[in-house]
């Protein structure tokens, strides 16, 4: 057993030891406000992902060199998620628009790549995002889903990246785990009521059909899951599916836990900005193009890839609105726009297309494995 005095002793070590912590954190955030003076400077985004990715590479780094560290990288990872989120505060700060309202996935999601010190702004639907982010300044960005590992891409956000005019910053990947919420305690069959966000409910449809009584259950849909929790907890009429956050900020019962249908789960966001993101040396790019309904006409535009042994991370069609006939095509390859043989093979693919507009080159992120 420790005595009294060995633990005033290790506490007082920990009190030195967050004296040179404190220390340390006031020298960095020195060194960021004049990396802030200069950035204002040149009109220069305070927002770079491709800087984040390398400090965090190196954190890595460094904590692998303490063979005995008592916590894992995750953990490093989140403390200095807030660092950094202060830091750019200390820069000027952030304006981040997300689908809301607060708790939902994208509220998650926005935390997790923002952190916490950001001017959050919380948007009815995902084309109220975009149009947002246009209406700020280059310090504005915005968080949007994009596809799902278990049902695929996500249309209206595809619509908006051709309809507006923005770029994708950065990427972020988030496991999404599902709950059945309710304002009480009750059992299955007493569900009458489900609000829900669509694509929530087909993430969870097998579970949906064997667990709850369907041909008695009135859905009712809802522009987010946060949406449906917020309705479920202001009625008390029906359960919604939804996040634990949501269940802790609307102060709701979870009643079914780990809902969805696969346990591997996950959404791909995408950030959205005015500006380019600058290389890193691992990057995506992602592009849209259309072409004239013709034999062969695609196969030309995968083989300029192919002759240069480029890979491609992502290959998806999307009907054109108001055209049976017409397809745009979504690509994503290992790369950036802006180096090699990309800025040539880019604009022969203009040339051979109807349409063609790249959306935007942003550092890799590593897809989770749960």
């Amino acid at each position: 057993m420790v005595s009294k005095n060995d633990l005033r002793s290790l506490r007082n070590v920990i009190d030195e030891t967050d004296c040179k912590i404190v220390s340390l954190l006031c020298k960095r955030a020195k060194l960021v406000c004049e990396i802030g003076n200069q950035k204002e400077k040149t009109k220069e985004n305070i927002y770079h992902p491709d800087r984040e990715k390398e400090v965090y590479k190196k954190l890595k780094k460094i904590l692998a060199s303490h063979t005995e560290a008592p916590f894992n990288f995750s953990s490093l990872e989140s403390i200095y998620r807030e660092i950094i989120s202060t830091s750019l505060l200390l820069e000027g700060g952030l304006s981040i628009a997300y689908l809301g309202p607060e708790a939902s996935f994208s509220h998650v999601a926005m935390q997790a790549c923002f952190g916490s010190q950001i001017n959050s702004i919380s948007c009815k639907s995902i084309p109220d995002v975009f149009r947002s982010v246009i209406l700020m300044d280059d310090r504005g960005h915005g968080i949007v889903p994009i596809d799902n590992s278990t049902e695929g891409q996500i249309n209206i956000t595809l619509e908006c990246l051709l309809q507006f005019d923005l770029k994708i910053y950065a990427e972020y990947y988030l496991p999404i785990s599902h709950h059945l919420l309710f304002h009480k305690e009750t059992k299955l069959e007493s569900i009458k009521r489900l609000y829900s966000f669509r694509i929530a409910q087909e993430q969870c449809r097998e579970w949906l059909a064997h667990s709850m009584p369907m041909n008695k259950l009135e859905i009712i849909e809802m522009p987010s899951t946060a949406a449906a929790a917020k309705r479920a907890a202001d009625k008390k009429d029906g359960a919604a599916i939804a996040s634990k956050l949501a269940a802790q900020y609307y102060g709701l019962k979870s009643i079914a836990n780990n809902i969805q249908d696969s346990p591997n789960n996950i959404t791909r966001f995408f950030v959205i900005g005015k500006k380019q993101c600058q290389p890193t040396g691992d990057d995506l790019t992602s592009i849209v193009f259309s072409l004239a309904d013709k034999p062969g006409s695609l196969s030309q535009i995968l083989n300029l890839f192919a002759k240069e042994g480029i890979n491609l991370t992502k290959i998806e069609s999307y009907r054109q609105r108001d055209a049976f006939a017409g397809y745009h095509f979504f690509i994503d390859f290992l790369g950036h726009s802006q180096e090699g043989a990309f800025p040539e093979i880019l604009k022969k693919i203009k040339k051979q297309s109807l349409f063609f507009k790249i959306l935007g080159s942003y550092p890799r992120i590593k897809i989770p494995v749960l």
